[in-house]
Parts: C-alpha cells; structure tokens; sequence
C-alpha cells in the first residue's frame, strides 16, 4: 500500500472497477437486499427523491476481476431470489447494472468487452447496463507547476519591459 497519495493518484491505466446495482422502485426494497444476505455490499438503501432506491454491489470477498463475471455473478444473485423478493425486483421501476471505469492517460483507447450472453442474461432479469467513466485526474508534479515567466529575448524588449510608461 503507497501512503501519501490514493490509488487514484498514481493511476496512470484506464481500468474497470467494478458493476454497482441500482434499484429504484415505489415500494421500500429492504427485504429485496435482506434476501441478497451477505452475498452484497449495500452502498444505500431507503428513500432517494421521492422513491425507495437500493444502491448495492457484490460483497467484498466476492469481488470480480473482470467486468463479464461481475455481470454473471449478480444476475446469478437476482435469478437465486426466492419469489417474494424477485417480484419486488420485477416490480422495481428500474433496475441498472452501473459499470464504473477509471480513465487514466493509456492507453489511448480499451475496451472492456460484456459478453452476448451477458448482455442477453442483463436483459433477462429486466435491468439495463449503464457505464460511468470517471475522468483521468492528472497529479504528476511537472503537470501541476505553473510555468515560469518568460523572459524577454531581446535587449529592446527587456529595457521597454522594465522603464515605467512616462506620465503624459
């Protein structure tokens, strides 16, 4: 582990994150994420802008490496839902698989693929895939210094630079 600067910091790759889900829905959700068990990180769950939303991801031990097996493991997670909490999940005015990208400064374009049948199993379940880039941040010292004043070049410039205007 770096101390003194994040991860975020130093990252210089573009690279994936993680798939956060998002549920939004007129009902409250706490019995569709008391369902999940452990098996979810929940971020939030209870009342965003006049609805119930639950904001969640795979648990920390479940954690994917790759985008494709994040997507199968949580639609893996809706599909075992015991039928009471799948209907609220059916119910749900929406449902998002939220892909987080971190963009760094190379390379200078990747792609992170979903699979077919990921994308059709998204489907399956009635959710939607949605991609959040966060923007590079540029911390490199030489990046951050403000350039220094430029000196004039030549003996004419230099001496205009430096006698004051004459009052007039």
């Amino acid at each position: 582990m770096t101390t003194g600067a994040s991860a975020y910091e130093k990252q210089e790759d573009t690279i994936y994150l993680n798939v956060d889900v998002d549920v939004l829905a007129s009902r409250p959700l706490n019995a569709l994420i008391a369902a999940f068990g452990n098996r979810i990180h929940v971020h939030y769950c209870g009342r965003e802008r006049g609805q119930y939303s639950a904001h969640f991801s795979l648990g920390s031990m479940r954690q994917s490496a790759s985008l494709d097996s994040a997507i199968r493991g949580l639609v893996e997670l809706v599909k075992r839902l015991p039928a009471t909490a799948y209907r609220l999940w059916e119910r749900a005015t929406e449902r998002t698989l939220n892909v987080g990208i971190q963009s760094g400064i190379r390379p200078r374009s990747r792609e992170f693929e979903i699979s077919r049948a990921r994308v059709q199993a998204v489907a399956d379940i009635g959710a939607s895939i949605v991609f959040t880039v966060y923007a590079a941040e540029l911390h490199a010292p030489a990046l951050l210094k403000k350039a220094a004043p430029r000196r004039p070049t030549t003996r004419s410039t230099a001496t205009r630079a430096m006698k004051p205007a004459r009052a007039r």
